[in-house]
């Protein structure tokens, strides 16, 4: 649910749940990932049940998924007016600082 929660947060400049986010994603991305939104969302609200029979897909589904939002991410930060906001750059929201010096390492 991190990756769901930080492309909620580039796409909507707000801090919501890992839930939130979750349910979120299931609206705007992809119907092809929902399995292991679902299943993350489960989860997280403490069903220990998967919706996998293979641990090895589940495992495929969760590395796809974050290379997914991860590319969709780079696309909507490559589009310079996807991302700027009343001609101010993302790196000067306050909400997109805080989620990128909570991800960036420092040396």
């Amino acid at each position: 649910m991190g990756v769901s929660r930080q492309y909620y947060t580039f796409k909507e400049r707000d801090i919501v749940s890992k839930i939130e986010a979750g349910k979120y994603a299931l609206q705007n991305v992809s119907q092809r990932w929902h399995k292991i939104i679902k299943e993350s969302i489960s989860f997280r609200e403490g069903n220990k049940k998967s919706h996998y029979s293979s641990i090895f897909e589940r495992r495929n589904d969760v590395l796809g998924y974050i290379d997914h939002i991860i590319q969709e991410s780079n696309r909507f930060f490559s589009n310079k007016q996807l991302y700027e906001k009343e001609n101010r750059p993302a790196y000067a929201d306050p909400v997109l600082l805080k989620v990128f010096l909570t991800i960036l390492p420092f040396p």
